[in-house]
């Protein structure tokens, strides 16, 4: 929580502002579900809105 601001568990897959790591195995699937936040809602969304709208520095194979 202290480097995030967010509790454990509740990052949310995007609108973050931090880099990530995405596992290209996502892709996949349609939809992946994640944090949104807040701990105790969860975001439905396209895995391809998810690596989208995020800043990805290395993707995983």
């Amino acid at each position: 929580m202290k480097q995030t601001g967010y509790k454990t568990g509740a990052l949310p897959l995007i609108g973050h502002g931090l880099p990530c790591i995405f596992d290209e195995k996502l892709l996949e699937f349609d939809s992946i579900f994640g944090g949104t936040g807040n701990e105790w809602v969860t975001l439905k969304i396209s895995s391809k809105d998810v690596r989208r709208l995020n800043h990805i520095v290395a993707s995983l194979f």
